[in-house]
């Protein structure tokens, strides 16, 4: 939205300037998650506003949209071929943060809504994504909840499954061949208040014939607000075994 001058009055309230939609742009971004729970901090019109922006520049969406009924949807791509899907839910609110019948926001998790549309997403061959945001957003250790809803949609057919709130990366898990991660990190963030808030790995999934094959953790650091450059050597090794750490799964004993 403009204006959007830094800094803000209030820190637990964010905005971008709308030149700022360049960096989407220009870095190649064509599918976006809109679970956010700051996605309606200045009202719902500024976030539906960008959600056509988006639209306009050929992005697609998940996780959240124009309206209730627009932000349940499953998205579903044709990618070389083959089928991917994505899913996303938003647990936490708050309540202005959720998309309602004539308001712009995040899909509302509920417990119905989210089995079914994993039910609907799995059906047929293909990929699936499932992300949430969860409440946890700093502790490394993840919630039952979170382990019983993935595992879950991990059971049903579900090939990936990302907690999309943390501030600061969390563990892994290799469930029944399927990959977890309760937690990336930060990425193009300003949390500069400890290491564990400017550290983050991204995730780089292989897929062949249909199948997910590989995933890549690769690890980095955030520099000067918002400059995320990738570590190397003892500080990549260093945030790695933190992550495995807090991982699940006999492969991390």
């Amino acid at each position: 939205m403009d204006p959007c001058t830094y800094p803000l009055k209030n820190n637990l309230v964010f905005c971008s300037p709308a030149r700022y939609f360049q960096i989407l742009e220009k870095s190649g971004f064509n599918v976006i998650e809109l679970t956010g729970n700051h996605n309606n901090d200045f009202g719902d019109r500024h976030s539906l506003n960008t959600i056509q922006m988006m639209s306009k520049a050929g992005m697609r969406y998940y996780g959240g949209g124009m309206d209730k009924n627009d932000s349940e949807k499953i998205l579903q791509l044709d990618v070389k071929g083959e089928k991917i899907s994505f899913i996303g839910f938003n647990e936490i609110g708050p309540e202005q943060a959720f998309a309602g019948n004539n308001r712009s926001g995040a899909a509302r998790l509920t417990r119905e809504k989210y089995y079914d549309a994993v039910k609907r997403a799995v059906y047929g061959p293909g990929i699936v994504f499932v992300c949430v945001q969860w409440g946890n957003e700093n502790n490394p250790v993840p919630e039952k909840k979170q382990e019983k809803y993935f595992r879950d949609a991990a059971d049903m057919g579900a090939t990936i499954m990302v907690s999309s709130s943390a501030h600061r990366p969390m563990g892994i898990e290799f469930y029944r061949g399927k990959f977890i991660s309760y937690g990336l990190g930060n990425f193009l963030f300003d949390q500069m208040q400890t290491v564990n808030h400017r550290r983050g790995i991204i995730a780089r999934h292989h897929f062949y014939r249909g199948r997910h094959i590989q995933t890549e953790l690769i690890p980095y650091m955030i520099h000067d607000y918002c400059q995320p450059r990738p570590l190397h050597g003892k500080e990549a090794r260093e945030l790695m075994e933190e992550i495995f750490r807090y991982s699940l799964g006999p492969v991390f004993r």
